[in-house]
């Protein structure tokens, strides 16, 4: 459908109101998609006004409504190009369109695209195909060429907006509107309503713009005035509001910035007063100013406007884009001033300088002219390396990918010279200026290093060869990009490229990972430049830079020309091997068909191998080249090499769903039943993709529905994994079994073959756990055994419940699956819903007669599992149905209770003890449940514990008493309950000695102060560290040391199993508290403990400060006890030379034994430590 009107007649209202009403259809149907794009010219350069930007933002559009994307799309950008061609991009949106029933197109104000040819040439293509599947609507101006593509389309319906099309709808927008902006009396607002109507010839921007101006009258008077006067068209009325502007000068400069800014401006930038000076012309939206209107653009650059009483605000070109430029310049110069520039700066004082910076260029380019005033402008910019250059390129360096991208602290000497920067723009003026002033025509600077090497990539043939005339060095390397004829070379600037040779640039020179020209200009498909590097002798196998050679890449990217060059050239077709690719391999990969036929012309082995997909054949199959497979089989290609990730071509065919490509290669010999790949046969390969018709073109010609391997097993189980139930009946109707006794597959699983039997074990157990009740009931009518032999997850039934599949659970019961059942991970079917919380599936099974007291896996029967996850309704529905609630299967350690209570699940607890859990059962891993909840800090649950009768003193588990349990993880509030119930302050039970202790060594300070206030023993020598003393030495912590040394602590106390306190801290390396207890009148040749004294066990942990601080204090180098026979041996075998010295410095007994034992020692420790 094409809407065609005058400007102004409400074209993209209608528009707008289409698009609303289509996106309310397409929600409804799930297969329809709308995409659309409102076309915008306003702004001189905007990205709204471009044939390409409008494909991709309907890509986009689609892509977010499509199920998944095309191939198409994932080739191109998967494929390395940087930059995608518009015509692979309207490609893809064929295809993406060819994905929905309907798919809706709306493109409004098709006359103001910029290179609309080529848009009226995308719309029209896919038109005239009648596909059924697409829908086109889009509106413009009565264009003569927009008119010449459209009328031969026979089906196109035309609808031209003629002057009275439009007037309910005026109508309807004057009743809202007028009341709103004519602030006058009703009869006023009548009159204005009547007379606007009489004159509108469906013109709503006359409408709209006449309410503007009306809305500026204060009394009926003055509307009525304004009403006698009204022009009767958009020109009049344009010329009317133009001629009544105070402020003619500021209005037509705005006009100027409005029409040709590269982008639309926001209000800080121009001035506040824009949107006063100009208010009947311009729209506003979230800061940003815009044209109100298309007509206005095109009034203003019309010749009409000349001949009118507004004639001086007619707009020349030329004229506005210098007068840009010269502001943009004026702007640079001034913010040349200042010296420190930063954001607040600029957005305060210099609003416009972004735009400035990023634009005058342009401007300047498309306004200069030989008198204008930029002239000399541009020239103060370039005069030196001045602030004016540095800020600018703060603020936009040309030089980078994204040139907008501030740098606002760059400092001057990142900053390339001004030579560099006016060859990037082609300033020949000023780069003729700037060398004749003397400027270092070698100057190293900027992202390509030299000016020369810039101006080649731009391709400013002129400015090339000045700088060459000044002695620009032609060979000079510039960083990554390599020489100018590399750079050249690759932007395919020919004529760039000759003038280089010619002047000495070295033609098979490398630069790094990019190798040389004749490769940078291969991959760009460069022909003429090629032509050129090798009539000029390059060579044309060199494999520099990645190794990969001309004609790899060039086969790669498929450029036909260049690799006739290069073949004519005497390439090495053999050696243009990349990453395991050859070059037929990556051409036949991409579809390349005339390199194909090019490479195997000039003797390339057809079946020579790749990488990953491969041989050719494969790797073409996998894309689904038909044409290139055809080709490759011409010339004799293996169809059943077996070698890549898809094992043989037939399967690499399947994973592209080309049916064409296999029954090509079944014509061709291919069997179908080679075994391997990804999938592991062809047959599962069309199971798993869901592929009917192939599934069944592969059984004709004689698959083995019964053939193993592969992820799932068997194309069956493949089948069932993907709910393809089509291609499961298909095989089931040929004989495909759910690996019944004594079949290879049941076997295997027995064998433990896990990769043959499949991860789920039998089909049935497959389609079970994944939820596909259509195939679960197709395998039991086909026979499946439903109590089969179970695999690693156990049997159908449990692998369905474990999931919540209640129908499926229900279906499998019914069929007589045994409830009771053992096996899998969790034990039996009741065990599994129990613990994954399946209510409605455990009632069910008890229907069925599930034993609720059956032993379970994991040595725990059901009510255990349920309470251990905490589901309390669960928990009650096993208790009603005759739960021993102190039952323990046979090696279960723990009671239910104590799985609640060390769960945290307090709810659950309680009604296991209100239905007579025994509150103080034998012990499990975690001792009682009292000493579970404690550990776990739950307060509720020790309370509610203690109030059923919960022995405080019980017997202990892994943490000791319920008391050190506590204490060991800072429960402040459970161990002062605990305390108050008659806990053993002094308990000597469990590893780590008494609570005390147990506090001590974790370092809990408060919990420390507590008990000892309740009476702790501060000299119990129980448990693995001795005295809490020692405890708190091993741990670190000086301020419990200090604690406890106040409350009467004994520094030379009884030792535990790492010795004093004093050797503990040796050991350990605390410092702090070696020196307290040394203070503290601790024996410092003490000799117990596994470490020997402290001073051997501050030798052993090579802490220097403390082996000196123990020396100072007496202690003994020759002192024999512990596990090294002296200090000195401790030291050596530590391996701490410096250290070694310090016991010989202080040694009265030095024996010959103690030289040779520290020798070894210290020999061994260097000889370690060098290998």
């Amino acid at each position: 459908m094409w809407i065609s009107g005058t400007p102004g007649c409400g074209k993209t209202i209608l528009c707008s109101t289409a698009v609303e009403n289509i996106i309310d259809h397409c929600n409804d149907e799930p297969n329809h998609a709308c995409a659309y794009f409102f076309l915008d010219n306003r702004a001189a350069q905007t990205n709204l006004s471009l044939h390409h930007k409008v494909i991709r933002s309907l890509i986009r559009q689609l892509c977010a409504q499509s199920p998944s994307l095309p191939e198409s799309l994932r080739q191109i950008y998967g494929s390395g190009h940087q930059q995608v061609s518009t015509a692979s991009l309207q490609l893809v949106l064929q295809d993406l369109i060819g994905g929905f029933e309907c798919a809706y197109i709306i493109i409004d104000a098709l006359d103001e695209c910029a290179d609309r040819k080529s848009l009226l040439a995308w719309i029209c293509e896919p038109v005239r195909q009648k596909r059924d599947e697409l829908h086109v609507m889009t509106t413009s101006c009565r264009e003569q060429d927009i008119r010449e593509s459209f009328d031969p389309i026979g089906h196109l319906i035309h609808v031209p907006l003629a002057g009275r099309d439009a007037d309910a709808d005026i109508g309807a927008y004057l009743d809202a509107m007028v009341p709103q902006m004519v602030k006058c009396n009703a009869r006023t607002q009548a009159l204005v309503k009547k007379v606007l109507m009489v004159h509108v010839d469906g013109m709503f921007q006359w409408v709209v713009l006449q309410l503007e101006e009306l809305s500026k009258c204060f009394s009926p008077r003055a509307v009525e005035a304004q009403l006698q006067s009204l022009p009767k068209s958009l020109d009049g009325l344009y010329d009317q509001i133009l001629n009544n502007s105070i402020n003619r000068e500021d209005l037509k400069r705005f006009l100027m910035w409005l029409v040709f800014a590269n982008h639309p401006l926001e209000v800080e930038e121009l001035a506040e007063n824009v949107l006063v000076v100009c208010s009947s012309f311009v729209t506003e939206f979230e800061g940003t100013v815009k044209l109100a209107h298309m007509s206005m653009k095109e009034y203003l650059l019309s010749k009409r406007i000349e001949s009118g009483g507004a004639a001086f605000f007619g707009i020349n070109e030329v004229l506005s884009h210098s007068f840009i430029a010269q502001t943009c310049l004026a702007y640079l110069l001034d913010l040349g001033k200042v010296s420190d520039l930063c954001e607040s700066t600029i957005q305060s004082d210099f609003p416009l300088a972004p735009y400035a910076a990023g634009h005058w260029i342009s401007h300047t380019q498309l306004g200069y002219c030989d008198d204008s005033p930029l002239r000399q402008m541009t020239m103060e910019i370039f005069s030196s390396h001045n602030n004016t250059l540095i800020n600018w390129v703060r603020l936009h360096d040309p030089d980078q990918v994204d040139p907008f991208e501030r740098d606002l602290e760059r400092p001057a000497e990142r900053v390339a010279s001004p030579l560099y920067y006016a060859s990037i723009y082609g300033l020949q003026e000023v780069v003729d200026h700037l060398l004749r002033n003397g400027a270092y025509v070698n100057a190293r600077g900027g992202e390509y290093g030299r000016a020369l090497a810039v101006a080649s990539f731009k391709g400013h043939y002129s400015i090339v060869q000045e700088l060459l005339e000044h002695g620009a060095e032609v060979d000079a390397q510039c960083g990554e990009y390599g020489a100018a004829l590399h750079i050249a070379s690759h932007q395919g600037h020919a004529a760039v490229v000759r003038l280089l040779l010619e002047n000495g640039a070295e033609v098979d020179q490398q630069c790094g990972a990019d190798g040389s020209a004749l490769l940078r200009a291969s991959s760009r498909g460069h022909a003429d430049i090629v032509c050129q590097l090798l009539n000029r002798g390059a060579d044309v196998n060199s494999s520099e830079g990645r190794r990969c050679k001309a004609l790899w890449v060039a086969s790669y990217k498929g450029y036909n020309d260049v690799v006739q060059l290069l073949l004519k050239a005497g390439t090495d077709v053999d050696s243009a091997i990349h990453d395991g690719d050859n070059a037929l391999h990556v051409a036949s990969h991409e579809g390349h068909l005339a390199v194909v036929c090019l490479l195997l012309n000039n003797g390339r082995n057809v079946n020579a191998s790749g990488r990953d997909q491969g041989s050719a054949l494969q790797a073409a199959s996998q894309r689904g080249h038909y044409a290139v497979v055809q080709q490759l089989l011409n010339h004799g290609a293996g169809v059943n090499t077996e070698e890549g990730h898809f094992g043989c071509a037939i399967q690499a065919a399947l994973y592209a769903g080309r049916k064409d490509i296999v029954q090509l290669l079944l014509d061709n010999g291919a069997d179908v039943n080679v075994l391997g790949g990804h999938y592991g046969s062809a047959l599962q390969a069309s199971a798993h993709k869901g592929y009917y018709s192939v599934t069944r073109l592969l059984l004709r010609n004689g698959a083995d529905v019964h053939a193993q391997g592969g992820l799932h097993g068997s194309a069956l189980n493949t089948a069932i994994s993907a709910r393809h139930d089509q291609v499961v009946e298909l095989l089931l109707d040929h004989g495909a079994t759910a690996a019944p006794e004594g079949h290879t597959l049941h076997n295997a699983a027995y064998a433990g073959q896990q990769e043959m039997y499949g991860y789920y074990g039998s089909t049935l157990q497959a389609a079970s756990f994944a939820g596909h009740q259509s195939i679960v009931r197709l395998l039991l009518s086909y026979g499946a055994d439903v109590n089969g032999p179970v695999g690693q997850h156990g049997s159908a039934l449990q692998l369905a419940a474990s999931v919540g599949h209640l129908s499926i659970v229900r279906l499998l019961l019914e069929h007589g699956a045994d409830p009771n059942s053992p096996g899998g991970q969790r034990g039996n079917v009741l065990h599994t819903a129990c613990y994954e919380g399946h209510i409605e599936i455990a009632e069910t099974l008890f229907e069925h007669g599930a034993d609720v007291n059956s032993s379970a896996g994991k040595d725990a029967n059901v009510l255990h599992a349920a309470s251990s996850v905490g589901h309390l309704e669960m928990v009650q529905i096993l208790l009603k149905h005759g739960a021993d609630v102190n039952g323990r299967a046979v090696g279960q350690r723990d009671s239910a209770l104590q799985a609640a209570s060390y769960g945290r699940h307090l709810a659950v607890v309680k009604a296991l003890l209100e239905h007579g859990a025994d509150v103080n059962g034998s012990v499990g891993q975690y001792g009682s449940a009292l000493q579970s909840a404690s550990v776990m800090g739950h307060l509720g649950i020790v309370e509610l514990l203690l109030e059923h009768g919960a022995d405080v003193n019980g017997p202990v588990g892994q943490h000791g008493s319920a008391l050190q349990a506590a204490s060991s993880v800072n429960h402040l509030g459970i161990i002062e309950l605990l305390l108050e119930h008659g806990a053993n302050v002094n308990s000597p039970v469990g590893r780590f000695g008494s609570a005390l202790q147990v506090a001590s060594s974790e370092g809990h300070l408060r919990v420390v102060n507590l008990l000892l206030n309740r009476g702790a023993d501060v000299n119990s020598s129980v448990g693995q560290h001795g005295s809490a003393l020692q405890a708190a030495s091993f741990g670190g912590h000086l301020e419990i040391v200090k604690i406890l040394f106040e409350r009467g602590a004994d520094v030379n106390g009884p030792v535990g199993q790492y010795g004093s306190a004093l050797q503990v801290a040796s050991s350990r390396g605390h410092f702090g508290i070696v020196d307290r207890l040394l203070r503290w009148g601790a024996d410092v040749n003490s000799p117990v403990g596994q470490n020997g004294s402290a001073l051997q066990a501050a030798f052993s942990g090579g802490h220097l400060r403390i082996v000196e601080l123990l020396l100072e204090h007496g202690a003994d180098v020759n002192r024999l006890p512990g596990q090294h026979d002296s200090a000195l041996q401790a030291a050596s075998l530590g391996g701490n030379v410096g250290m070694a010295f310090l016991p010989l410095k202080r040694s009265t007994c030095w024996s010959e034994s103690d030289a040779r034992r520290a020798r070894n020692n210290l020999q061994r420790k260097i000889y370690s430590t060098t290998q």
